[in-house]
Protein backbone atom coordinates (compact mmCIF):
# COMPACT_ATOMS: atom_id res chain seq x y z
CA UNK A 1 0.00 0.00 0.00
CA UNK A 2 2.92 2.07 0.95
CA UNK A 3 4.04 1.46 -2.37
CA UNK A 4 1.48 2.21 -4.40
CA UNK A 5 0.96 5.88 -2.52
CA UNK A 6 4.23 6.56 -2.89
CA UNK A 7 4.42 5.56 -7.02
CA UNK A 8 0.93 7.78 -6.87
CA UNK A 9 2.81 10.90 -5.97
CA UNK A 10 5.81 10.20 -8.11
CA UNK A 11 3.50 10.06 -10.82
CA UNK A 12 1.58 13.32 -10.01
CA UNK A 13 4.74 15.53 -9.78
CA UNK A 14 5.25 13.71 -13.19
CA UNK A 15 2.37 14.74 -14.99
CA UNK A 16 3.25 17.99 -13.73
CA UNK A 17 6.03 18.49 -15.01
CA UNK A 18 5.18 17.29 -18.35
CA UNK A 19 2.13 19.64 -18.23
CA UNK A 20 4.82 21.93 -18.05
CA UNK A 21 7.13 20.90 -20.58
CA UNK A 22 4.12 20.95 -22.96
CA UNK A 23 2.89 24.72 -21.87
CA UNK A 24 6.50 25.55 -22.68
CA UNK A 25 6.25 23.62 -25.85
CA UNK A 26 2.61 25.21 -27.25
CA UNK A 27 4.59 28.63 -26.46
CA UNK A 28 7.08 27.76 -28.84
CA UNK A 29 4.59 26.35 -31.55
CA UNK A 30 2.87 29.45 -31.06
CA UNK A 31 5.69 31.53 -32.03
CA UNK A 32 6.99 29.12 -34.82
CA UNK A 33 3.57 29.57 -36.05
CA UNK A 34 3.84 33.88 -36.17
CA UNK A 35 7.47 33.51 -37.12
CA UNK A 36 6.35 31.05 -40.47
CA UNK A 37 3.20 32.89 -40.86
CA UNK A 38 1.34 29.79 -40.69
CA UNK A 39 -2.56 30.57 -40.46
CA UNK A 40 -4.39 29.73 -37.11
CA UNK A 41 -7.70 31.69 -35.38
CA UNK A 42 -7.34 35.53 -35.72
CA UNK A 43 -3.66 35.29 -36.74
CA UNK A 44 -3.06 38.82 -37.80
CA UNK A 45 -4.20 40.40 -34.81
CA UNK A 46 -2.28 37.85 -32.78
CA UNK A 47 0.56 38.26 -34.89
CA UNK A 48 0.51 42.61 -34.31
CA UNK A 49 0.16 42.07 -30.74
CA UNK A 50 3.02 39.33 -29.82
CA UNK A 51 5.44 41.68 -32.26
CA UNK A 52 4.15 44.75 -30.26
CA UNK A 53 4.69 42.77 -26.91
CA UNK A 54 8.44 41.39 -27.54
CA UNK A 55 9.43 45.16 -28.81
CA UNK A 56 7.74 46.49 -25.79
CA UNK A 57 9.90 43.67 -23.45
CA UNK A 58 12.95 43.70 -25.55
CA UNK A 59 12.95 47.80 -24.58
CA UNK A 60 12.48 47.79 -21.48
CA UNK A 61 15.10 44.78 -20.73
CA UNK A 62 17.64 46.84 -22.95
CA UNK A 63 16.93 49.75 -20.45
CA UNK A 64 17.53 47.77 -17.34
CA UNK A 65 20.59 46.36 -18.27
CA UNK A 66 21.74 49.80 -19.22
CA UNK A 67 20.58 50.87 -15.53
CA UNK A 68 22.49 47.05 -14.50
CA UNK A 69 25.84 48.41 -16.14
CA UNK A 70 25.27 52.21 -15.16
CA UNK A 71 24.90 50.70 -11.14
CA UNK A 72 27.96 48.06 -11.64
CA UNK A 73 30.57 50.88 -12.79
CA UNK A 74 29.05 53.37 -9.68
CA UNK A 75 30.44 50.14 -7.37
CA UNK A 76 33.93 50.27 -9.75
CA UNK A 77 33.85 54.37 -9.37
CA UNK A 78 33.21 53.73 -5.81
CA UNK A 79 36.12 51.33 -5.12
CA UNK A 80 38.36 53.59 -6.90
CA UNK A 81 37.67 56.68 -5.16
CA UNK A 82 38.07 54.87 -2.09
CA UNK A 83 41.29 53.57 -2.97
CA UNK A 84 42.48 57.36 -4.06
CA UNK A 85 41.51 58.92 -1.33
CA UNK A 86 43.51 55.96 1.10
CA UNK A 87 46.59 56.85 -1.03
CA UNK A 88 45.80 60.45 -0.55
CA UNK A 89 45.51 60.21 2.98
CA UNK A 90 49.28 57.98 3.03
CA UNK A 91 50.76 60.68 1.38
CA UNK A 92 49.61 63.22 3.89
CA UNK A 93 50.85 61.23 6.22
CA UNK A 94 54.01 60.77 4.98
CA UNK A 95 54.23 64.56 3.99
CA UNK A 96 53.79 65.01 7.83
CA UNK A 97 57.19 63.70 8.38
CA UNK A 98 59.04 65.85 5.49
CA UNK A 99 57.21 69.11 6.68
CA UNK A 100 59.75 68.50 10.12
CA UNK A 101 62.94 67.74 7.59
CA UNK A 102 62.24 70.40 5.29
CA UNK A 103 61.88 72.77 7.98
CA UNK A 104 64.62 71.40 10.04
CA UNK A 105 67.21 71.40 6.86
CA UNK A 106 66.15 75.03 5.84
CA UNK A 107 66.73 76.65 8.92
CA UNK A 108 69.88 75.10 8.95
CA UNK A 109 71.05 76.49 5.88
CA UNK A 110 69.54 79.95 6.49
CA UNK A 111 71.60 79.96 9.75
CA UNK A 112 74.74 78.79 7.09
CA UNK A 113 73.84 82.19 4.90
CA UNK A 114 71.14 84.10 6.06
CA UNK A 115 72.78 86.93 4.03
CA UNK A 116 71.93 85.25 0.44
CA UNK A 117 68.49 84.23 1.78
CA UNK A 118 66.99 86.99 2.96
CA UNK A 119 63.60 85.94 1.61
CA UNK A 120 63.31 83.69 4.37
CA UNK A 121 63.72 85.63 6.91
CA UNK A 122 60.05 86.70 7.86
CA UNK A 123 59.71 82.95 8.01
CA UNK A 124 62.63 82.94 10.82
CA UNK A 125 61.02 84.79 13.62
CA UNK A 126 60.03 82.04 16.52
CA UNK A 127 62.29 79.67 15.60
CA UNK A 128 65.61 82.50 16.18
CA UNK A 129 63.88 83.71 18.73
CA UNK A 130 63.60 79.97 20.25
CA UNK A 131 67.52 79.45 19.12
CA UNK A 132 68.50 82.86 21.01
CA UNK A 133 66.92 81.64 23.77
CA UNK A 134 68.68 78.57 23.49
CA UNK A 135 72.25 80.17 23.15
CA UNK A 136 71.53 82.37 25.88
CA UNK A 137 70.92 79.20 28.60
CA UNK A 138 74.02 77.96 27.17
CA UNK A 139 76.16 81.13 28.10
CA UNK A 140 74.46 80.83 31.38
CA UNK A 141 75.42 77.40 31.74
CA UNK A 142 79.38 77.88 30.69
CA UNK A 143 79.84 80.80 32.92
CA UNK A 144 78.45 79.24 35.96
CA UNK A 145 80.96 76.47 35.05
CA UNK A 146 83.51 78.42 35.04
CA UNK A 147 82.36 80.38 38.45
CA UNK A 148 82.38 76.79 39.98
CA UNK A 149 86.41 76.50 40.16
CA UNK A 150 86.36 80.16 42.19
CA UNK A 151 83.63 79.05 44.53
CA UNK A 152 83.46 77.55 47.81
CA UNK A 153 81.95 74.26 48.58
CA UNK A 154 78.51 76.20 49.36
CA UNK A 155 79.06 78.48 46.13
CA UNK A 156 79.48 75.51 44.11
CA UNK A 157 76.43 73.77 45.27
CA UNK A 158 74.50 76.72 44.19
CA UNK A 159 75.78 77.12 40.93
CA UNK A 160 75.44 72.92 40.02
CA UNK A 161 71.70 73.99 40.98
CA UNK A 162 71.48 76.93 38.85
CA UNK A 163 72.99 74.52 36.03
CA UNK A 164 70.37 71.64 36.17
CA UNK A 165 67.54 74.44 36.10
CA UNK A 166 69.29 75.94 32.87
CA UNK A 167 69.38 72.49 31.59
CA UNK A 168 65.92 71.56 32.35
CA UNK A 169 64.83 74.76 30.99
CA UNK A 170 67.46 74.47 27.88
CA UNK A 171 65.31 70.79 27.05
CA UNK A 172 62.30 71.88 27.26
CA UNK A 173 63.34 74.77 24.65
CA UNK A 174 64.71 72.18 22.62
CA UNK A 175 61.76 70.03 22.33
CA UNK A 176 59.64 73.04 21.39
CA UNK A 177 62.00 72.78 17.91
CA UNK A 178 59.90 69.71 16.38
CA UNK A 179 56.78 71.39 16.12
CA UNK A 180 58.51 74.93 14.86
CA UNK A 181 60.27 72.75 12.60
CA UNK A 182 57.38 71.09 11.15
CA UNK A 183 55.26 74.66 11.10
CA UNK A 184 58.12 76.11 9.30
CA UNK A 185 57.85 73.55 6.56
CA UNK A 186 54.22 73.19 6.00
CA UNK A 187 54.37 76.83 5.47
CA UNK A 188 56.84 76.99 3.04
CA UNK A 189 55.00 73.66 1.18
CA UNK A 190 50.93 75.41 1.50
CA UNK A 191 52.74 78.83 0.16
CA UNK A 192 54.71 76.29 -2.53
CA UNK A 193 57.98 78.88 -1.94
CA UNK A 194 59.93 75.57 -3.93
CA UNK A 195 58.41 77.45 -6.96
CA UNK A 196 59.30 80.97 -6.11
CA UNK A 197 63.09 80.76 -4.72
CA UNK A 198 66.11 79.73 -7.33
CA UNK A 199 68.22 78.78 -4.63
CA UNK A 200 69.19 75.04 -5.88
CA UNK A 201 69.75 73.61 -2.26
CA UNK A 202 66.92 74.78 -1.29
CA UNK A 203 65.10 73.53 -4.25
CA UNK A 204 66.68 70.02 -3.45
CA UNK A 205 65.30 70.15 -0.02
CA UNK A 206 61.63 70.06 -1.40
CA UNK A 207 62.39 67.15 -3.88
CA UNK A 208 60.35 64.56 -2.17
CA UNK A 209 57.55 66.53 -1.23
CA UNK A 210 56.77 67.78 -4.80
CA UNK A 211 56.99 64.23 -6.09
CA UNK A 212 54.48 63.75 -3.43
CA UNK A 213 52.53 66.80 -4.25
CA UNK A 214 52.23 65.49 -8.23
CA UNK A 215 51.13 62.43 -7.09
CA UNK A 216 48.26 63.87 -4.98
CA UNK A 217 47.12 66.35 -7.25
CA UNK A 218 47.39 63.54 -9.58
CA UNK A 219 44.84 61.59 -7.28
CA UNK A 220 42.72 65.04 -6.62
CA UNK A 221 42.07 64.98 -10.92
CA UNK A 222 41.43 61.45 -11.08
CA UNK A 223 39.07 62.05 -7.47
CA UNK A 224 36.88 64.82 -9.12
CA UNK A 225 37.40 63.10 -12.25
CA UNK A 226 35.43 59.85 -10.91
CA UNK A 227 33.05 61.95 -8.60
CA UNK A 228 31.64 63.84 -12.26
CA UNK A 229 31.21 60.51 -13.41
CA UNK A 230 29.17 59.00 -10.55
CA UNK A 231 27.19 61.76 -10.63
CA UNK A 232 26.35 61.34 -14.43
CA UNK A 233 25.71 57.59 -14.13
CA UNK A 234 23.29 57.75 -11.08
CA UNK A 235 21.41 61.32 -13.22
CA UNK A 236 20.87 58.78 -15.77
CA UNK A 237 19.90 56.00 -13.78
CA UNK A 238 17.27 57.97 -12.34
CA UNK A 239 16.50 59.77 -15.75
CA UNK A 240 15.87 56.03 -17.00
CA UNK A 241 13.93 54.76 -14.04
CA UNK A 242 11.39 57.83 -14.06
CA UNK A 243 10.45 57.54 -17.58
CA UNK A 244 10.37 53.85 -17.76
CA UNK A 245 7.64 54.18 -14.26
CA UNK A 246 5.72 56.97 -15.96
CA UNK A 247 5.68 54.66 -19.21
CA UNK A 248 4.18 51.78 -17.26
CA UNK A 249 2.83 53.13 -14.04
CA UNK A 250 4.88 50.57 -12.06
CA UNK A 251 8.19 48.80 -11.86
CA UNK A 252 10.13 48.18 -14.88
CA UNK A 253 10.75 44.18 -13.34
CA UNK A 254 7.30 44.42 -12.46
CA UNK A 255 6.07 45.96 -16.49
CA UNK A 256 8.48 42.71 -17.68
CA UNK A 257 6.91 40.34 -15.83
CA UNK A 258 3.64 41.49 -16.73
CA UNK A 259 4.05 41.69 -20.17
CA UNK A 260 6.19 38.55 -20.41
CA UNK A 261 3.27 36.33 -18.83
CA UNK A 262 0.55 37.91 -21.35
CA UNK A 263 2.90 37.31 -24.16
CA UNK A 264 3.15 33.38 -23.31
CA UNK A 265 -0.50 33.50 -22.65
CA UNK A 266 -0.87 34.67 -25.96
CA UNK A 267 1.74 32.40 -27.60
CA UNK A 268 -0.21 28.74 -25.37
CA UNK A 269 -3.25 30.14 -26.97
CA UNK A 270 -2.02 30.19 -30.56
CA UNK A 271 -0.17 26.71 -29.89
CA UNK A 272 -2.84 24.65 -28.29
CA UNK A 273 -5.36 26.12 -30.50
CA UNK A 274 -3.40 25.05 -33.66
CA UNK A 275 -2.53 21.68 -31.47
CA UNK A 276 -5.90 21.28 -31.30
CA UNK A 277 -7.23 21.96 -35.25
CA UNK A 278 -4.86 19.53 -35.93
CA UNK A 279 -5.36 16.31 -34.22
CA UNK A 280 -9.34 16.91 -35.09
CA UNK A 281 -7.96 16.71 -38.92
CA UNK A 282 -7.01 13.19 -37.99
CA UNK A 283 -3.40 13.81 -39.01
CA UNK A 284 -4.48 14.71 -42.30
CA UNK A 285 -2.93 18.54 -41.93
CA UNK A 286 1.15 18.12 -43.94
CA UNK A 287 3.06 20.50 -42.33
CA UNK A 288 6.36 21.63 -44.46
CA UNK A 289 8.23 23.68 -41.95
CA UNK A 290 10.72 20.77 -39.51
CA UNK A 291 11.22 23.23 -36.93
CA UNK A 292 7.37 22.92 -36.24
CA UNK A 293 7.51 19.63 -37.15
CA UNK A 294 9.51 18.97 -34.41
CA UNK A 295 7.64 21.16 -31.93
CA UNK A 296 4.28 18.90 -32.95
CA UNK A 297 6.14 15.69 -32.32
CA UNK A 298 7.78 16.42 -29.12
CA UNK A 299 3.93 17.69 -27.63
CA UNK A 300 2.35 14.04 -29.29
CA UNK A 301 5.03 12.45 -27.36
CA UNK A 302 4.42 14.36 -24.16
CA UNK A 303 0.96 13.40 -24.51
CA UNK A 304 1.58 9.92 -24.91
CA UNK A 305 3.43 9.94 -21.71
CA UNK A 306 1.15 11.71 -19.72
CA UNK A 307 -1.47 9.47 -20.95
CA UNK A 308 0.74 6.62 -19.81
CA UNK A 309 1.07 7.76 -16.29
CA UNK A 310 -2.43 9.00 -15.85
CA UNK A 311 -3.63 4.84 -16.63
CA UNK A 312 -1.02 3.93 -14.65
CA UNK A 313 -2.11 6.50 -11.90
CA UNK A 314 -5.56 5.44 -12.22
CA UNK A 315 -4.62 1.44 -12.15
CA UNK A 316 -2.86 2.27 -8.36
CA UNK A 317 -5.99 4.05 -7.40
CA UNK A 318 -7.61 1.14 -8.55
CA UNK A 319 -5.77 -1.29 -6.83
CA UNK A 320 -5.82 0.79 -3.83
CA UNK A 321 -9.10 0.72 -3.66
CA UNK A 322 -9.88 -2.99 -4.43
CA UNK A 323 -7.35 -3.87 -1.67
CA UNK A 324 -9.37 -1.24 0.39
CA UNK A 325 -11.95 -2.72 -0.51
CA UNK A 326 -11.12 -5.99 0.38
CA UNK A 327 -9.05 -4.97 3.35
CA UNK A 328 -13.08 -4.04 4.61
CA UNK A 329 -14.56 -7.39 3.10
CA UNK A 330 -11.83 -9.06 5.66
CA UNK A 331 -12.59 -7.11 8.61
CA UNK A 332 -16.11 -7.66 7.96
CA UNK A 333 -15.64 -11.18 7.58
CA UNK A 334 -13.72 -11.48 10.99
CA UNK A 335 -16.41 -9.75 12.34
CA UNK A 336 -19.38 -12.26 11.74
CA UNK A 337 -17.08 -14.56 12.73
CA UNK A 338 -16.68 -13.58 15.86
CA UNK A 339 -20.30 -12.84 16.41
CA UNK A 340 -20.96 -16.37 15.35
CA UNK A 341 -18.58 -18.10 17.52
CA UNK A 342 -20.19 -15.58 20.34
CA UNK A 343 -23.89 -17.10 19.64
CA UNK A 344 -22.13 -20.32 19.79
CA UNK A 345 -20.79 -20.03 23.15
CA UNK A 346 -23.92 -18.47 24.36
CA UNK A 347 -26.32 -21.34 22.91
CA UNK A 348 -23.94 -23.63 25.08
CA UNK A 349 -24.45 -21.63 27.97
CA UNK A 350 -28.18 -21.49 27.62
CA UNK A 351 -27.97 -25.05 26.80
CA UNK A 352 -25.87 -25.87 29.97
CA UNK A 353 -28.60 -23.77 31.93
CA UNK A 354 -31.33 -25.52 30.57
CA UNK A 355 -30.36 -28.76 31.80
CA UNK A 356 -29.31 -27.46 35.43
CA UNK A 357 -32.96 -25.90 35.32
CA UNK A 358 -34.64 -29.58 34.20
CA UNK A 359 -32.60 -31.49 36.82
CA UNK A 360 -33.76 -28.54 39.51
CA UNK A 361 -37.65 -29.40 38.19
CA UNK A 362 -37.25 -33.01 38.66
CA UNK A 363 -35.60 -32.67 42.13
CA UNK A 364 -38.78 -30.32 42.97
CA UNK A 365 -40.93 -33.20 41.44
CA UNK A 366 -39.41 -35.73 43.65
CA UNK A 367 -39.32 -33.72 46.95
CA UNK A 368 -43.07 -33.50 46.39
CA UNK A 369 -43.81 -37.03 46.36
CA UNK A 370 -41.86 -37.53 49.55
Amino acid sequence: MENKIKNIKNNEKKLKENLNEKDLLLSELGSLLIKNNISFPDDENTARLVNDLELEIKKIKSELEKIKQYRKRITAINTDEKNALKKVREINGENDKHFIGIGETVFAVYLERPDELTELRPYMDELLDLNEKIDEIDEKIESGERKKDAEGFFGKIIVSGTGTVLESRKKLLESRFVNQYRDLGKKLCSERYFEKTRDKEIQGIFSAYEANLKVVEDLQIKIESLVAERSNYQNEIEDKEKLLKDDYNKKPDDAVEDREAELKGILLSAGRDFFNALNEEDGRVRIDNSDISDCLKKIEEIELDMEKIRLETDNLRKEMEIGNKQAELEKLKESVQNRQDKIKSIKKEIDKMNRTARKIEKEIEELSDN
